[in-house]
């Protein structure tokens, strides 16, 4: 066809309200601007993923420490402290969540990168890990 540059139709090149969805500036700077975007956009779908993932221990805490013990035998306290337990991680991921979030934002805007600490690694994977092992045990007694 004449007149297409892009291997696009011009009509699947228009957006519903009618704008381009070709970018009109090729510069250097543009491709910055537009990976800058991508960037910032990634951190703050990373943000909800932690959010999502507070909520979901938070649900997994109500679940044992009051669901479970109403429906399984044996003493009650023992899964509300791995509720409890869930909560606090849930708790703690979405506040180290919206900390991480705000680091990274800085560093992007300072065009530094801010790598995932160890210690976060440890102690969150360290903190499910035992939940899940308890977890485990009393379900299987």
């Amino acid at each position: 066809m004449v007149g297409q540059t892009s291997g696009v139709s011009d009509d699947a090149s228009r957006r519903a309200d009618g704008t381009d969805r070709r970018p009109h500036d090729p510069s250097p700077d543009a491709a910055a601007s537009d990976a800058t975007r991508r960037t910032y956009l990634a951190s703050e779908r990373t943000f909800l993923a932690w959010f999502r993932t507070a909520l979901a221990s938070l649900a997994l805490a109500i679940t044992i420490g009051r669901v479970l013990p109403e429906i399984t035998e044996g003493d009650r306290r023992v899964f509300q402290v791995v509720g409890l337990g869930f909560g606090l991680v849930g708790l703690g991921v979405l506040v180290y969540g919206a900390v991480r979030e705000r680091m990274i934002t800085r560093a992007l805007a300072d065009g530094r990168y801010v790598p995932f600490p160890l210690t976060a690694l440890v102690v969150l994977t360290g903190a499910v890990f035992v939940l899940g092992i308890v977890l485990v045990v009393l379900i299987w007694t």
